[in-house]
């Protein structure tokens, strides 16, 4: 049997181990969800950007709304990304 190419295979490292905790640590701070802080961390950088959802439910779409409120300085999301 091959080697998966599923979410974990692709996705599971050390560096993404620590970026999780990171953003699930400042959620805590934040009283938002890691979700959250993820689609900000793509909204708070200083090019356009914009992220896309895949709602299957209103209620993933209200669960999504909060990081519209979350603003993030340079260095939190350098933070966020281990510094790179």
């Amino acid at each position: 049997m091959g080697k998966s190419s599923g979410p974990i295979s692709c996705f599971d490292s050390p560096d993404n181990r620590i970026r999780r905790q990171r953003s699930e640590d400042l959620a805590k701070d934040l009283n938002v969800t890691a979700q959250n802080i993820a689609t900000a961390w793509t909204l708070n950088h200083p090019f356009p950007s914009f992220s896309l959802i895949g709602p299957r439910k209103i209620n993933e779409i209200d669960s999504t709304l909060p990081c519209l409120n979350i603003s993030l300085v340079y260095e939190k999301i350098q933070w966020l990304n281990i510094g790179s």
